[in-house]
């Protein structure tokens, strides 16, 4: 098979395939600006819990992120021991309490347009 190759497939493919490296950091970015966000938000509303044990709880809010090839992880939530009061907090115990946010619920709108928003911006570059 002899004949000529066009090589700008070839190069159009290997600019898609550094975008995508580019869109997945991008989407990294993205993700931790939102749950620095929300992490802020879940710090003050446990700061404010009357219990000084919960109420440090916040503190020990923190997330971790991970992306490989096209898929970005997070997780978002108070660390352990102390993040174990955290329970408490949220679902009370036989004696009341409870009824602060549970971690999920600060995955709430602004976190998703968030993201979002860029998602947005990376199909517009790559269309």
């Amino acid at each position: 098979m002899s004949g000529q190759v066009d090589a700008s497939q070839l190069t159009a493919l290997a600019a898609d395939f550094m975008s995508a490296g580019e869109a997945t950091e991008a989407v990294k970015v993205s993700v931790r600006n939102a749950l620095d966000a929300a992490k802020e938000r879940a710090r003050k509303d446990y700061a404010a819990f009357p219990d000084k044990g919960i109420a440090k709880v916040g503190q020990e809010f923190s997330y971790e992120t991970k992306g490989s090839k096209a898929v970005v992880e997070a997780q978002f939530g108070p660390t352990k021991p102390r993040g174990a009061l955290a329970n408490i907090a949220i679902w009370g115990t036989s004696r009341g309490g409870g009824g602060l946010p549970h971690p999920a619920d600060y995955m709430d709108d602004s976190v998703v347009n968030e993201i979002g928003d860029t998602m947005n911006e990376i199909v517009r570059k790559l269309s």
